[in-house]
């Protein structure tokens, strides 16, 4: 994986703090609220910008690109530079645009991914840092589920709706709970009974 080669132009000279989003706008409306921007982040976007340290845009690329390496997804998210080096333009694949719940994880990974090192390859130790706030630490039964590809929310009632974000579905459910809420895509013909019972089983 690499990033495009263009740099796209964004207007704006007031520096965001780093972790904050923006939707295409000129200037850039920066927001640093995680669930203010799921809620404004639709499908139909074509992606959205993220406020990193100067010049640290490709390990958070390379942390999303792992975890999609692990989800095992065909088609990867995109990245590019802009001419702020403290601006990375986010284009999430179809499998993260497809679904609110997913976007907003999303959200989150990228700021987990803030302190990810390509050259350690920490991912597990980024994965739940544990910085400023905790939400992964609280969602950790559900993203470990996930990332076992157990990727479609299901609402309690049985129907795939639009949903609050990742942290308010998830914090500190238990597993029971979690499985019931994260479903395989298509089910599996095939049972392994290894870890029933369990959150991948």
């Amino acid at each position: 994986m690499q990033f495009f080669n263009e740099i796209i132009p964004v207007e704006g000279r007031i520096r965001p703090a780093v972790g904050q989003f923006s939707l295409e706008s000129n200037p850039l409306n920066w927001i640093g609220c995680r669930d203010r921007i799921a809620a404004l982040f639709k499908e139909t976007d074509s992606g959205l910008f993220f406020s990193h340290d100067p010049d640290e845009g490709e390990p958070i690329a390379k942390f999303i690109w792992k975890t999609e390496n692990i989800l095992d997804l065909s088609c990867r998210s995109r990245f590019q530079k802009t001419n702020h080096n403290y601006t990375l333009w986010v284009a999430p694949s179809h499998f993260w645009m497809s679904c609110g719940v997913r976007r907003s994880l999303l959200t989150l990974l990228l700021r987990q991914g803030l302190h990810y090192n390509s050259d350690k390859d920490n991912y597990e130790e980024v994965l739940f840092y544990n910085g400023t706030n905790n939400y992964a630490l609280q969602t950790k039964a559900a993203i470990l589920r996930f990332l076992f590809g157990f990727t479609e929310y299901v609402s309690p009632g049985g129907h795939q709706l639009v949903a609050p974000g990742w942290t308010s579905l998830f914090k500190f459910l238990d597993e029971k709970q979690v499985r019931r809420l994260l479903r395989e895509p298509i089910p599996s013909s095939e049972k392994s009974m290894i870890g029933a019972g369990k959150l991948w089983g």
